[in-house]
């Protein structure tokens, strides 16, 4: 039994269970980025825009058949690409909302989506509104090397139905020459999705969107006359006088204008009074005559807003509303303020209702009223409110603004966010105004940090204010969220510059406390640069200005950075010291939730380091201090991480109570992301416990939640979970595909480390396969792409994975230059486990090539490193490798103790490939005890082991070794057989070259027996080739030795002589056990030609006398020959 390069594969990946999430300990974030990533639980989506369809309309006529059109393209068309056109107040938005409740377009689209261009004034913005519609969560939006509109298109893709998208308004976007080529590239992304997607647009005029895929468009033109009488009739419940008819005549059946008709006669309008009224007010505020200069929309829209029935303050809260797109809140607080400042005197609630009584304003999502696209169009022309009223309503908004910059208070979360469109709008036009509203430019730096935290990019609109002749403490705190824009976005060389300005315009008005925030950020980009020593750089520069003023909270902070750079450093020691300084300076200042923080990044540390204990009282420690200040996320991720370290202390038990208070706190907040990663936690807890069903089951549930949330890189990570949960289970098809499937999500995710770690996985199942072709071929593209990213750990990992593979291929000197460097890289990252699975790896390669003693070196190296770590499953396949060491010294007694020690451990594990290995080598000491029966059986279940997990190379090992026990028990009919099985099963693999030399050798032996002396000979000579290819001088040896017995057998005492003299200088040379016994053979030989006696033969030190003689004479022959 030889230890095969297989189980050092599965040691090492054992070694980095989740090399994601180590290796995303090298960017982990620094508490200046904590308020960005999430300072709070993140408001639900339905804060800042309803994914919800509009409620069907409740009376709609004269468009039946244009319906019944658009509903058959819909569920008839293989793909349904379809524009609805028109002028304003024509229905648009009506028919398709009717068209969307249609019951047939349910049953053909379960999924269906509305969001309207009105408030997404660019392209960016209707990207994120539809993303708001699809549930893609912000936090991860355009931060993983994809762009929003392929996270829209793999959303729609992933649907498990198909999905009817309608863009309302999209002449909103169309009429700027700057969006277009943004919005066809959009929407031809789209329509790449084919049939999983229907894409339904709603535009003004008669010309379709401008892209490479036709348009199926359907043109709505105005009502008849009998349809346009009817509507009419039905809306102000009054039957159509003759001046009733005349006047609707002069509508062009536009269903806007006849509904606010209809509105003024319900509201007490008498119909002969209206063409008075109408011309009355036209001469009076537009000074233009209506009749003949505006549409008719926009007469009836005058004679609507304009009616005397419609107070001056009534039509001045009009005005103001046009200018908010997102129209405005009814909330009772909101109101309260609005009144006070903007439109004192005025009872808003009265004005509304009257308002929305005249179908001027119509109640939308969440408390709001909102105006209908040609309603607030016409407003924004005709309804102008005074300069004042403008002044102080932009006034009152940045107020607001100010007033709830800290993204942090669940107050502020409940005001801003809602807001959003309205607040740039008002910006925008705010900038305009001359004088500027005073805090305009600090205000339009508030809402930039509020769409960054949105996870939108508004960097285009603050650069519009840059110029802007504002308070050099206004530019500079623009700089400053600039900044903090472009490096969320990862335009990194843009950040560098803007936070260099903010720096001089901070120093300028000296303000040394942006002055070192600012150094913090500029420390924060260097890191994302991998320019680490400009990083240290500007922290120092930082730490010294806060120590100036005497800022302990902004000094401990600077040491928390520091500490964090040093680990990327792996300059731990001095990491160490970073964090204990925090923590003392964060206690002085008694600041119980950034000590928690930094507690728990100690822990991080003393866990990478190995120094569990440790790392429980740091993790300790800083759950009592998240427990202090009631930080219940604090709490269960300090949970989740004691776990873990009860988990490598072997305490089940306790990691499972962490884990499930973890849990219990995360379903409590409804927070998916960490729920589904404590699962994925439970499951690999489930895993060491023996619990292979209940650990499916929790990564299966993680997998749902991700696939829920729209998490990729999550679904991947429950994906690669699963994959090696099969492979552990033997399901190698199964766990292909699940590996497959991380591979394809990480790769959409531009996940690299993923990438790399998913190879590498795939790379260890191939190994197991036996298909070293390929798995080369994985290890490689996995050290490729860690080496790009680059990740020291990641390479190490594969690295030695590398080596296994080359000592399966028997290629010891590529193994042991892969090992060697594996070793290096563990040592800079002081990875004591890495360290210890690279003297595991060397021990093997010593044990191939006869070095016993620095075997036995490497092995205790790796044992004791085990040991502390608490590391069971690594010291059982330790010991199993120190078995066969004792083995090869022929201390049987020591191997029985190690191999006995394995079984125990994965018996308990019910790891069935090992337990066999164990069986093997027990089979191989009872062998040596001459317990030849003991042998037999042991052999006999290994077979059975390995047969019931269909592993061939398994398999054949036992064949061979059951061959050698029939060999012994003389039953050489079934010896035979057993070893051409084995050697049928050998020669499918160019990598059994040593155990098929192996078989060879035993065959060899079976030929003797039979007096085949020719074949036994081909038999040996063809395992001598095999071990002389694969460099093993004890498989020599023994073959040198068999070909010995052959020609005694042959009475050929001079070849028998030529090849005992050629084993014996080989097991002299790997100071091997058996060098006695060979000295003991070749004396026999000696004896039969004459030259020792009987006596003498059995003497060992004569023996060796006579071979040292023999030894000089033939240097003496050789030297004699060099001289002449």
């Amino acid at each position: 039994m030889w230890q095969s390069a297989l189980q050092l594969a599965k040691d090492a990946s054992d070694v980095e269970k989740d090399e994601t999430s180590a290796d995303a300990a090298n960017t982990v974030p620094s508490e200046i980025d904590t308020l960005f990533l999430n300072p709070t639980p993140a408001p639900s989506q339905s804060e800042f825009i309803s994914a919800a369809l509009p409620p069907p309309p409740k009376f709609i006529v004269g468009r039946e058949a244009i319906i019944r059109a658009i509903v058959h393209d819909i569920t008839s068309s293989s793909v349904s690409r379809i524009a609805i056109l028109g002028e304003d107040g024509f229905g648009k938005s009506t028919i398709a909302a009717t068209v969307l409740h249609d019951p047939q377009v349910s049953i053909a689209f379960p999924t269906r989506y509305f969001v309207t261009c009105e408030i997404a004034p660019t392209t960016e913005l209707l990207e994120d509104r539809i993303a708001d519609a699809l549930s893609i969560l912000r936090p991860v939006r355009r931060f993983n090397g994809t762009t929003l509109a392929s996270q829209i298109v793999n959303s729609i893709r992933h649907n498990p139905d198909p999905v009817l998208l309608c863009i309302d308004d999209l002449e909103k976007l169309w009429e700027y020459d700057t969006e277009n080529q943004k919005l066809v590239h959009f929407l031809e992304h789209l329509s790449e999705l084919g049939p999983k997607v229907a894409i339904v647009v709603t535009m003004r005029g008669t010309k379709e969107p401008k892209t490479s895929f036709p348009w199926n468009c359907a043109i709505i033109s105005g009502l008849s006359t009998n349809h346009s009488i009817s509507m009419y009739e039905t809306l102000s419940g009054t039957t159509a006088d003759a001046t009733t008819r005349e006047l609707l005549s002069k509508l062009s059946g536009c269903p806007l204008a006849i509904k606010l008709l209809a509105f003024m006669v319900k509201e007490g309008n008498a119909p002969s009074q209206l063409p008075s009224s109408w011309a009355k007010d036209n001469s009076k505020t537009l000074e233009i005559n209506l009749k003949h200069d505006l549409p008719s929309l926009e007469q009836i829209l005058h004679l609507s807003v304009f009616n005397a029935r419609i107070s001056d303050s009534a039509r001045l809260i009009l005005g103001l509303i046009a200018l908010m797109p997102h129209g405005f809140s009814t909330s009772q607080p909101w109101l309260k303020s609005f009144e006070s400042t903007v439109s004192a005197g005025t009872d808003l609630r009265l004005e509304i209702r009257a308002l929305e009584r005249a179908a001027l304003l119509k109640k939308g999502d969440m408390s709001r009223v909102q105006m209908v696209p040609p309603i607030r169009q016409f407003c924004l022309r005709f309804v102008v409110p005074g300069p004042l009223f403008i002044s102080a309503l932009i006034q009152w908004y940045i107020h607001q603004v100010l007033e709830h910059w800290d993204i942090g208070e669940s107050i502020s979360q409940s005001v801003i966010p809602p807001e959003m469109p309205n607040i740039r709008s008002l910006l925008l036009y705010g900038s305009n105004l001359q004088p500027l509203p005073q805090g305009i430019g600090r205000a339009g730096a508030d809402y930039i940090n509020w769409a960054c935290w949105q996870h939108t990019d508004e960097s285009a609109f603050l650069c519009s204010f840059l110029d802007l002749p504002t308070p050099i403490m206004n530019k500079a705190e623009m700089h400053y969220s600039l900044g903090k824009v472009h490096k969320r976005f990862n335009r990194l060389e843009a950040a560098l510059v803007s936070f260099s300005r903010s720096v001089e315009l901070f120093t300028e008005a000296e303000d040394q406390e942006r002055v070192a925030k600012v150094h913090r950020y500029i420390a924060e980009v260097h890191l994302l640069q991998s320019h680490l020593d400009n990083a240290e750089a500007s922290f120092n520069l930082a730490l010294k200005v806060y120590a100036k003023l005497r800022d302990r909270i902004g000094e401990a902070g600077v040491h928390v950075s520091l500490g964090n750079l040093d680990q990327r450093r792996n300059r731990l020691d001095a990491a160490e010291v970073s964090f204990t300084r925090a923590l003392k300076l964060y206690g002085q200042a008694r600041d119980s939730s950034r000590e928690a923080k930094t507690y728990y990044a100690l822990g991080e540390l003393h866990d990478c380091q190995g120094r569990l204990d440790e790392a429980e009282i740091s993790f300790t420690q800083a759950l009592k201090r998240y427990s202090e200040c009631q930080d219940f996320y604090g709490k269960a991720h300090s949970h989740r991480s004691i776990g873990h370290i009860y988990v490598r202390q072997g305490q089940l038990n306790a990691a499972e109570t962490s884990y499930i208070c973890a849990l219990e706190f995360y379903i409590k907040a409804q927070d998916r992301w960490d729920e589904a990663a404590t699962r994925l936690s439970i499951g690999d807890l489930q895993i060491r416990r023996k619990q292979p069903n209940e650990a499916e089951s929790s990564f299966s549930c993680a997998l749902k939640i991700y696939g829920e949330v729209q998490d990729q890189l999550g679904e991947a990570n429950a994906h690669w979970s699963i994959g090696d949960l099969h492979k552990d289970r033997y399901r190698y098809d199964a766990a292909k595909a699940s590996f497959t499937s991380a591979l394809d999500l990480y790769s959409k995710d531009s996940s690299g480390v993923g990438e790399a770690k998913t190879h590498k996985s795939i790379g260890g199942l191939q190994m197991w396969q036996y298909q070293l072709d390929a798995a080369e071929q994985s290890f490689a593209r996995a050290l490729k792409l860690y080496r790009e990213i680059p990740s020291q750990m990641g390479e190490a990992h594969t690295v030695i994975c590398i080596g296994d593979l080359h000592l399966q291929r028997d290629r010891l000197h590529s193994a042991e230059a892969s090992f060697t460097h594996a070793l290096a890289l563990y040592r800079q990252l002081s990875y004591s486990l890495g360290e210890a699975s690279s003297c595991h790896s060397q021990g093997c390669l010593y044990l191939r090539r006869d070095q016993l003693v620095e075997a036995e070196t490497s092995l205790t190296r790796a044992l004791e490193i085990y040991l502390k770590s608490n590391e069971r499953g690594h010291e059982a396949n330790i010991e199993l490798t120190i078995g066969e060491l004792h083995l090869r010294r022929n201390d049987v007694d020591a191997a029985e103790v190690s191999f006995t020690r394995s079984l125990t451990y994965y018996a308990d594990h019910e790891d069935r490939w090992m337990i066999a290995d164990c069986t093997l080598g027990l089979g191989l000491v009872c062998f040596r005890k001459q317990d030849i029966d003991g042998a037999g059986a042991a052999f006999s279940r290994a077979l059975v082991i390995w047969e019931g997990i269909d592993d061939q190379w398994g398999i054949a090992r036992a064949h061979q070794a059951l061959g050698d026990f029939h060999l012994r028990k003389m039953h050489l009919d079934d010896a035979e057989m057993c070893l051409n099985r084995a050697l049928d099963l050998y020669a499918t693999k160019v990598e059994a070259r040593r155990f098929e030399a192996l078989t060879n050798c035993t065959l060899g032996e079976l030929r003797v027996q039979r007096g085949q002396f020719d074949d036994g000979e081909r038999a040996f000579r063809r395992a001598l080739d095999l071990y002389i290819t694969s460099g093993s001088r004890l498989g020599q040896a023994e073959s040198h030795r068999g070909l010995g017995r052959l020609f005694m057998s042959k009475e050929d005492l001079s070849s028998a002589e030529s090849s005992y003299a050629d084993a014996l200088r080989l097991f002299f040379e790997i100071n091997d056990y058996r060098t006695t016994s060979c000295l003991e053979e070749l004396g026999k030989v000696w004896m039969k030609q004459g030259r020792m006696e009987e006596n003498e033969s059995s003497d060992v030190e004569a023996l060796r006398a006579c071979w040292d003689a023999k030894e000089r004479a033939e240097l003496s022959k050789d030297n004699l020959l060099i001289d002449s």
